[in-house]
């Protein structure tokens, strides 16, 4: 069975268990007005109803997790397990360790009314994912920011690129925090463009002694933001140059943020000498796509690449070569199909995974695992800190 053959085999069960209920409850309406019908009965009819709704949806669940469609419960007549006497809870991260259920119309677990309700979210991929870009800092986060950590989790998402820039100077180490609390977890530290003008030699200086934490592997957000200007253009650039050599010095590569500025971006770029790094969330065409890559950039693909008018985007990802593709979330902007206009988050990388390999005509595994060795060649080249 393929993914299309998957999809539809998922969608008409559903509507099939749909459909149950409907009959379930006609002919209950019928036995009310008539008494019992004949042979099968009200009683009969209504578990006969129960069990194909049960199979419906368990089946639904089989295949979300298989296939990973990453649809919440709520999406579902009921919660998968409601029908089922499982025998096993979801463990610390929210995975299932495997479905164990003694009877289709068993009780519903002890444990269910404890059990938070976020997405039902299941691997597409055994080789772990890593979101290359996210501000898990965000104050969109705050009231359920371990939930979704573990969401990604439960996704396959084990490595994630905390971005520090936060709300600018003085504060550069919103990523930090993350990344010393949690596992899995790795910081830059940077000043974005919007907040160019805030930057100062303090600034300046404490990114130089950041720089050098064993936890933080880049220097970014940085670049040129000529849409919104929200700092002067003159300034951005200055600042601009001044990280590209503080990470020159560091060592360390970069994530460029550039939006309406990609002529100066590259020319400072070229200018400075700059190598190594990612354009983070590629949105340009393959003629600007080729440039970054002569330059040695790794290019990363986000939420933008699922869009329907996207082409142009899915065009420099078909020619990218496979070792400096890499995939991110900028969580919790700019979720992908078919989360879009929701909040993004961790969670919904291998969505962007997927899209990616249907792109380039692969499989997600593929995806997974080059993604995840070009973040450790470009980031993590020693290999994982002990800090």
């Amino acid at each position: 069975m393929d993914f299309g053959d998957a999809r539809e085999a998922r969608d008409g069960f559903h509507d099939f268990a749909q459909a149950t209920v409907a009959l379930a409850v006609l002919f209950g309406g019928l036995a009310v007005l008539f008494g019992d019908l004949p042979v099968l009965g009200y009683q009969k009819l209504h578990r006969l109803g129960k069990s194909f709704v049960a199979f419906g949806e368990f089946f639904e669940a089989f295949i979300d997790c298989h296939w990973g469609f990453g649809r919440s419960p709520s999406e579902y007549h009921r919660p998968p397990w409601s029908r089922l006497s499982c025998l096993q809870r979801p463990d610390s991260s929210g995975r299932f360790p495997g479905w164990a259920c003694s009877n289709v119309l068993g009780s519903v677990p002890a444990w269910q009314a404890q059990v938070p309700a976020p997405q039902l979210v299941c691997p597409m991929t055994a080789i772990p994912l890593v979101d290359s870009h996210c501000h898990l800092d965000d104050a969109q986060f705050d009231a359920d920011r371990e939930a979704a950590i573990a969401r990604a989790r439960a996704a396959g998402v084990t490595t994630l690129l905390a971005i520090g820039t936060g709300n600018g100077p003085p504060d550069l180490e919103a990523a930090l925090r993350l990344a010393e609390r949690y596992e899995g977890f790795y910081a830059t530290v940077g000043v974005h463009p919007h907040d160019a003008a805030k930057a100062d030699e303090p600034a300046f200086a404490r990114l130089a002694e950041l720089a050098a934490h064993p936890k933080v592997v880049a220097l970014g957000e940085i670049g040129l933001d000529y849409h919104y200007d929200l700092s002067p253009r003159d300034v951005q650039r200055r600042v601009f140059a001044r990280q590209l050599e503080l990470a020159a010095a560091a060592g360390k590569p970069v994530a460029i943020h550039t939006r309406e500025a990609w002529n100066d971006t590259m020319d400072i770029l070229r200018t400075q000498g700059t190598r190594t790094g990612i354009m983070h969330c590629f949105t340009g065409d393959a003629s600007q796509a080729e440039q970054a890559l002569a330059l040695g950039f790794h290019l990363a693909f986000g939420g933008v690449l699922t869009f329907p008018k996207a082409e142009s985007v899915r065009e420099a990802a078909r020619i990218t070569p496979l070792d400096r593709l890499l995939i991110e979330t900028d969580c919790p902007y700019l979720a992908p199909v078919p989360h879009r206009g929701k909040r993004n988050e961790p969670a919904f990388l291998p969505e962007i995974a997927r899209r990616l390999a249907e792109v380039r005509n692969t499989t997600v595994d593929a995806i997974a695992a080059a993604t995840s060795d070009n973040f450790v060649r470009c980031c993590l080249p020693g290999g994982p800190p002990n800090g």
